[in-house]
């Protein structure tokens, strides 16, 4: 028997809502109208033979408690055929009575589980999904029941046993497409595709009700020619194969779940193994776990640095204007529970109000040593609790992001400055040699970028290297701010720095090397009794206005005008290259 069933389908649609809550208020109504104008109909079977109606009732409610589900959107419960038998024997009144209590009071077990697992739904879904499937399958019944006498058809000495298999299997089919055509609207009133309904149609928990037809029918004979100890041993033996039934879905729909959790793990793990930059990974994790879980809100990506202190995060949520309120709950969750420091410069931007709900943190640990390098975090809505198939979903891909994250970190120590943050030199080289290429093959243009800090050997003869290190960090993070992320930012080494900027001319690289000037003034920083304003000279080549012959020959014009603002004593200035700065920069260097 198919029915309606939303907890497979945690979102469903309005239209479904509605539809659900429309069609089975007016089936209880019909089945309320039905009552109260022949209401010997529905009870006088009963009085007659009150045995045979608990029995029924018995068979109906074990039956539907051992249901299995059949996802998105229906439950499965093997009593079609015991239905069918119910209205050959008792008659479709009382069969109607028995359908509609067993649903609803396996309804009202569904909605205990839910809130058991912290599943909330809004008040009128709750009592839509409730009343739908027992009042419409009340509802067929009894309307078989009006349209002909069922028990005197079937059971009519001069047609014989056969005209009554032909009048059960009639009926059977015939509820079985009423419900199924009802479940079919409701799929697709929840915007299921026609693949997965085909894919439902082909699955065991379909073909479950047509294998039962037999015993129904055997049980209804048993009825009939009052075979007490077989109608006793038939009844046992379909309450006993609903069980096994139900024990055989349960374990292919966990076979199943574990396929999926092992095939989206493998799918991580080769989408993220296939880049090295950790915020890629924070967006391509956040996507797969936000497609896999259906109630979070938002995954968050926390990366640790070597000291065990919160480096960055990266959040992925529905909701756009809540990631603040989430940044900020996720990193005083942490703090809380792991002792997770970091300073307020590094903390994440702080929110009004952090987001109440309920977060779930994963440990990303190294797969050699077990260090913990970072936190896979899960927010979901206050009140929903995370089951263990969310759990273990969440590890599958925590391992996954671990080794990606591992694999950033090592990339990092061989490409990234330990003290800046910027490139270091050697990556500088290669890529300069790249875009170098790339601009000779499709006449293209880029700019490189020297940099110089003014006065850093200054500052740490008078306020120590700690000082330096600071100057040097905050000129960094400038350079940062007032670059595209396209760009490339290195430190060449000591004082210096270097950055490429693709695709821009000589013009523009000198209005970004003024930005960056300009923005310096914001990182001022106070040493003692002392306020110190960054300042830097910078010198800039372009590959179109000049004409560089090589790598080599380019390097030398940006380092040509950078030593020419050197020379000028203009603190915090920038210059560009031209040509004949290649000549001056190679005389220098051979005297």
């Amino acid at each position: 028997m198919w029915r309606s069933k939303i907890t497979a389908h945690p979102k469903p649609t309005k239209r479904y809502v509605a539809f659900i809550g429309f069609t089975g208020i007016v089936a209880l109504g019909y089945l309320i109208a039905l009552a109260l104008i022949n209401p010997r109909y529905l009870t006088l079977p009963i009085v007659q033979n009150p045995g045979a109606f608990l029995t029924f009732a018995a068979l109906a409610l074990a039956t539907r408690l051992m249901g299995v589900s059949a996802k998105p959107m229906a439950g499965f419960g093997l009593d079609t055929p015991l239905y069918t038998a119910a209205m050959l024997c008792i008659g479709p009144g009382p069969t109607a009575m028995v359908a509609f209590v067993a649903m609803a009071l396996k309804g009202f077990v569904d909605w205990a589980i839910r809130v058991r697992s912290g599943i909330r739904w809004p008040l009128f879904t709750s009592i839509a999904t409730w009343i739908f499937s027992p009042a419409l399958t009340g509802t067929i019944i009894a309307s078989i029941g009006l349209a002909f006498d069922a028990r005197e058809l079937a059971y009519h000495e001069v047609l014989g046993l056969h005209r009554a298999i032909l009048v059960y299997l009639l009926m059977a089919l015939g509820m079985l497409a009423l419900q199924f055509a009802t479940v079919l609207v409701s799929y697709r009133l929840n915007d299921v595709s026609w693949a997965d309904i085909a894919k439902e149609i082909r699955s065991p928990t379909f073909h479950g009700d047509l294998l039962f037809l037999p015993l129904g029918f055997a049980l209804a004979i048993a009825y009939r020619d009052h075979h007490t100890p077989t109608l006793a041993a038939l009844a046992v033996s379909y309450v006993t194969f609903s069980y096994i039934f139900r024990q055989m879905s349960k374990a292919l729909e966990a076979f199943t779940e574990s396929s999926q959790e092992l095939a989206l793990s493998e799918e991580v793990g080769r989408t993220v193994a296939s880049t090295l930059n950790v915020e890629e990974v924070g967006r391509r994790v956040g996507i797969a776990l936000l497609n896999a879980l259906s109630e979070a809100r938002a995954i968050v990506l926390t990366v640790l640095d070597d000291t065990q202190r919160y480096r960055q995060s990266y959040i992925r949520a529905v909701d756009r204007l809540e990631k603040p309120a989430i940044l900020e709950a996720v990193f005083s969750d942490l703090e809380n529970k792991f002792q997770l420091d970091g300073s307020e410069k590094d903390r994440p931007p702080e929110a009004a109000a952090p987001y109440d709900g309920n977060i779930w943190h994963c440990e990303l640990k190294t797969p050699d040593v077990g260090v913990i390098i970072g936190y896979l975090s899960v927010v979901q809505p206050k009140g929903v609790k995370f089951s263990p198939r969310d759990k273990r979903i969440i590890r599958g891909v925590a391992r996954q992001a671990a080794v990606a994250v591992q694999n950033w970190r090592l990339y990092s120590l061989a490409t990234e400055d330990g003290l800046t943050g910027l490139y270091v030199r050697r990556y500088i080289e290669s890529r300069l040699c790249e875009e170098f290429e790339r601009a000779t093959r499709s006449k293209g243009n880029f700019s490189l970028m020297m940099v110089d800090v003014d006065d850093l050997k200054k500052i740490n003869d008078n306020h120590g290297h700690a000082a330096g290190d600071k100057l040097l960090r905050s000129v960094a993070t400038a350079m940062r701010e007032s670059l595209r992320r396209m760009d490339v930012p290195g430190r060449w080494g000591g004082d210096e720095f270097a950055v490429i900027l693709p695709d821009i001319c000589l013009k523009e690289g000198l209005e970004v090397g003024k930005r960056i000037i300009d923005s310096l003034k914001d990182y001022s920083f106070q040493v003692r009794d002392q306020i110190i304003t960054p300042s830097v000279s910078i010198g800039i080549a372009a590959f179109n206005e000049c004409c560089p012959q090589n790598v080599t020959n380019m390097l030398a014009l940006a380092d040509g005008a950078l030593y020419q603002v050197k020379n000028s004593g203009i603190k915090g200035s920038v210059t560009a290259a031209c040509p004949d700065m290649v000549n001056k920069v190679q005389l220098r260097l051979e005297s």
